[in-house]
C-alpha cells in the first residue's frame, strides 16, 4: 500500500479521542471515556502485534559523529532503533570495521561518573521523543572518524487525506472510529472500536 512518506503533524492522545467524539456529534465528557479509549488502544496494539499487522518500515541509516558532541537527532519519523554499530575506517576495504555499541537505559546513563570523557563510543542511550535523539558514551574523540550505523523502525502515514504524526498514526485507526462503531449497533464503545478500528480508520 502506498504511503505519503511525510510526517509533519502531531496530535496527542486526548486530541485524537476528542476528534473521534466530535466526528460522531458528541463530546468527550469524562475521564472514564479517555481511560477506556486508552485501554482499547492497548488491546488493538496487542492484536496487531500478534497478527503481524503494522505501519512500520525497516530502514538503514547512519550518522557521522562529531568529536566532542555526544547527542544527535534522529529522523522525526523514527519509532525505535533495532540494531546499531560504530563504524571506523568507513569506505576503505582494508580498514573498515563495524564495532559493537551497547544500548543502555537512562538509569545506566545517569550513573556514569564522567559523561564528558572522550574515546571511542561503546554505549548508546536512545530517547524516544516526538523528536527522537540518541546520546553516545564516551563522547567521540578526534583520533579517527566514527560513524553510527543503525537500522530503524520508521513509521509512515497510510496515504489518506487526513495526516497524523507518525508515532500517533496507528492510534488514529481505532480512536477516530471510537464512537462511530456505536452508530450501526454492531458493537458498543471502545471494544467495538478495537474490533473494527482497522477497517474504520484505514
Amino acid at each position: 500500500m502506498a504511503t505519503s512518506g511525510v510526517a509533519n503533524f502531531n496530535l496527542d492522545l486526548s486530541e485524537i479521542v476528542e476528534e473521534a467524539f466530535e466526528r460522531n456529534g458528541s463530546e468527550l465528557r469524562t475521564g472514564y471515556d479517555l481511560k477506556t479509549a486508552r485501554r482499547s488502544l492497548n488491546l488493538l496494539f496487542a492484536d496487531w502485534a500478534n497478527r503481524g499487522v503494522n505501519m512500520w518500515t525497516f530502514e538503514q541509516g547512519q550518522q557521522v559523529l562529531t568529536p566532542g558532541t555526544a547527542t544527535y537527532a534522529l529522523p522525526a519519523d523514527t519509532v525505535d532503533l533495532i540494531e546499531h554499530v560504530i563504524r571506523t575506517g568507513a569506505g576503505n576495504v582494508s580498514t573498515q570495521a563495524d564495532l559493537t555499541i551497547t544500548r543502555i537505559s537512562v538509569s545506566t546513563y545517569a550513573t556514569i561518573p564522567n559523561k564528558l570523557q572522550q574515546a571511542r563510543p561503546i554505549q548508546i542511550w536512545i530517547e524516544r521523543l516526538n523528536t527522537p535523539q540518541f546520546t553516545v558514551w564516551p563522547v567521540p574523540d578526534d583520533s579517527q572518524t566514527y560513524t553510527l550505523v543503525y537500522w530503524r523502525l520508521r513509521c509512515q502515514h497510510h496515504g489518506h487525506a487526513f495526516p497524523l504524526h507518525p508515532v500517533h498514526d496507528c492510534r488514529a485507526g481505532v480512536l477516530l472510529g471510537y464512537e462511530t462503531s456505536r452508530r450501526d449497533g454492531s458493537h458498543s464503545g471502545a471494544q467495538g472500536a478495537v474490533r473494527r478500528g482497522v477497517a474504520t480508520g484505514f
